[in-house]
């Protein structure tokens, strides 16, 4: 054994990952012909950031050693940070059936099928892993998140107990606590969990994303659309579509009711409000909260650039949204030409356009990069453009000459507002099928 390997496998246990490279390197000019220096190269690469070298040692490591488990389970855990999920599964089982007698490769399945939303599987994995080391962290964390998400509160609650006993020290554990909590309704102690987690490594983005989501939960809103969110994720891709439908249809068929029977407007009026703030939140939260959390200190601090901008692009787009509220409430007032008229019809189509907006931008920060996010753009671009069509359409009537000639723009504008209020929906459903599809995830 090189010494140059023992000292980067060293350097390597103590976070050193640039000068464990050094050393690595230095044991593969002695002898490039070993898989473990490519294997623990890899990893380093994996820790600086470099991903595409990351994957090249990777695979040089399984060419070496194809039947060896440590170079098909660090090609999973490289594949699984580049997203590629379905090649990581592939690579983690293989690892699996080369040494079925270790845990650490049932802990990286685990995590992979865990991103794939594959809770049962993940949770098979990790229990596997157990039966070979009962105090493995990571199969204990994971198995904590997949009983959490198959609504097995008393088994993650012993599972968190236990990684948290068998080592008080591992930030994944103390991750996973915080996620118990959450789903207990215990917001300040998740965030005392995600807190300790990041003291013990300040770099863990999964201890960043919990301490964002543990922040957010402070509102009551968001608690609801957490438990909304949790119980969706148990739907298959299908249920999810006509569960959103059903509910984006549901302010439709309640408006109608209330058109046939007024004297039940006092309550409906309320009702159609809340399901409808309730369906546009269902996918706008995180960009209504992400801009909550822009004015709370810990919170801006633990935003990435991303979230901060999908905060501020959501804050421009409910600015929008009551501006078209305060201009179609007082557009009685005004006594110029047409004014009255125009802002009353144009108003609607302005907040109609601002919560498709909103949903949109929301999307594209969920969405995966590649066609999804294509897509979304043209989404985007039509809903923006169908806005503009009208826009047009109502200012060349305000420059008619007689008041049949307004009136014939403004039932042009109606037709055309017959298939553009169809945006809310179209865009909801639009997004949540886009969020669904990965195409460097398998799915």
């Amino acid at each position: 054994m090189s010494h140059h390997f023992e000292r980067g496998q060293l350097l390597y246990t103590q976070g050193r990952y640039a000068l464990a490279a050094d050393e690595f390197r230095a044991a593969l000019a002695d002898d490039p012909n070993r898989a473990e220096p490519h294997s623990y190269l890899a990893q380093c690469f994996l820790e600086l950031g470099d991903s595409a070298a990351a994957l090249r040692e990777a695979d040089e490591g399984v060419r070496l050693a194809p039947l060896h488990v440590l170079p098909h389970t660090v090609k999973a855990m490289v594949l699984h940070k580049m997203d590629r999920y379905a090649e990581a599964e592939a690579s983690a089982t293989e690892a699996v059936s080369n040494d079925p007698f270790a845990a650490w490769p049932f802990a990286v399945l685990a995590n992979v099928r865990f991103s794939r939303s594959n809770w049962a599987g993940c949770l098979e994995a990790a229990t596997r892993g157990l039966a070979l080391d009962p105090t493995d962290a990571g199969c204990l964390s994971l198995r904590t998140l997949a009983n959490l998400r198959l609504g097995r509160r008393a088994d993650a609650a012993f599972s968190a107990e236990t990684a948290l006993r068998n080592d008080p020290n591992d930030p994944f554990a103390h991750v996973a606590e915080g996620w118990r909590r959450m789903h207990v309704g215990d917001a300040k102690g998740a965030c005392g969990s995600f807190r300790t987690a990041l003291r013990l490594d300040p770099t863990s983005p999964a201890a960043r994303v919990g301490m964002i989501e543990a922040l957010k939960a402070r509102y009551w809103v968001y608690r609801q659309m957490v438990r909304f969110q949790l119980w969706m994720a148990r739907l298959g891709a299908g249920g999810q579509v006509a569960v959103l439908i059903g509910i984006l249809l549901l302010p439709r068929l309640l408006g109608r009711v209330a058109d046939e029977y007024p004297v039940l407007v006092p309550v409906l009026v309320p009702l159609v409000i809340a399901v409808a703030v309730f369906a546009v939140l269902t996918w706008a939260a995180s960009g209504v909260f992400n801009l909550a959390l822009l004015f709370h200190p810990l919170g801006r601090q633990a935003l990435t650039r991303g979230e901060r901008r999908e905060g501020w692009w959501t804050g421009g787009c409910l600015l929008t949204a009551v501006a078209a509220v305060v201009g179609w409430a007082f557009a009685p007032n005004l006594d110029f030409r047409f004014g009255r008229d125009v802002l009353r019809v144009l108003a609607p189509d302005l907040l109609t356009t601002a919560i498709a907006g909103g949903l949109a931008v929301c999307g594209w920060y969920r969405v995966a990069t590649g066609w999804p996010k294509r897509v979304l753009a043209l989404a985007l671009g039509a809903v923006t453009g169908l806005f503009g069509v009208s826009v047009v359409i109502l200012v060349d009537g305000c420059s008619a000459d007689s008041v049949e000639e307004f009136r014939a723009s403004v039932r042009a504008y109606r037709e055309l507002e017959a298939v553009a209020e169809w945006r809310i929906l179209a865009v909801a459903v639009l997004v949540n099928y886009l969020v669904l599809r990965h195409p460097q995830r398998g799915g």
